[in-house]
């Protein structure tokens, strides 16, 4: 183990060295891996529930939260085809009796994967697959983060060291799911800020401050 950290610790060293303006952002530790927030599985699945897909602005046409349907696109609303290119030409829609979407539709869940949905059935489907639990569907809309975010993040396999920018949620959503398949070392940079459901903004300076303000706020979430 003790020649394991020093080797992490000469890796870190040397690309520290070869850029001068690079401060040492990845903390190393004897059990380096217990310093990663991806080791927090409860963290992460905060941290993604946050960043996930909001699929709620067209629950009038679909009634689920599991995905959204990509703009522009057209419904027949009581008889007549409207056309929709932004989430605000939808509010009227929550007046109408009958809504029915205009197939092809594309449909963005809330893991930012998208799908083409080609008639009425497949998207009854899709609806019942959400209301039963079979889709991804864990976005905390209560909680906002404000914007970069940096991600120290070393790769023990080929000691490779760098500083990651995410600038919205779906890079952070994706950045995570890419940093846990390629099972790398990292660190959220901190302090960073967010804002809660009643506008707030919060300053969080450690892991475990990012956990306590998600979960204290979970109850005013929709």
């Amino acid at each position: 183990m003790k020649r394991k950290l020093t080797y992490i610790i000469v890796a870190i060293s040397t690309v520290l060295m070869t850029v001068s303006c690079q401060q040492e952002t990845l903390r190393v530790t004897q059990d380096q891996q217990e310093d990663s927030f991806l080791k927090d599985t409860n963290l992460v699945g905060l941290v993604q529930g946050v960043t996930a897909h909001d699929g709620s602005h067209d629950n009038a046409i679909d009634g689920s939260s599991c995905f959204s349907i990509n703009f522009p696109f057209s419904c027949i609303v009581d008889g007549e085809e409207q056309y929709y290119e932004q989430a605000s030409d939808l509010v009227d829609l929550y007046l109408a009796n009958d809504i029915d979407p205009v197939f092809p539709i594309t449909v963005t869940y809330a893991d930012y994967t998208e799908t083409q949905i080609n008639n009425a059935i497949d998207f009854d489907e899709l609806i019942t697959r959400c209301a039963s639990g079979a889709l991804y569907n864990r976005t905390i809309r209560c909680v906002d983060f404000i914007y970069p975010i940096e991600v120290a993040v070393f790769n023990p396999n080929t000691s490779d060291f760098e500083t990651l920018v995410f600038d919205h949620d779906r890079a952070t959503f994706n950045g995570i799911v890419d940093l846990l398949d390629q099972d790398m070392i990292a660190q959220i940079q901190y302090p960073v800020q967010v804002t809660i459901f009643e506008g707030e903004t919060l300053q969080i300076d450690s892991d475990e401050d990012l956990k306590s303000i998600i979960n204290t706020n979970l109850n005013f979430c929709e």
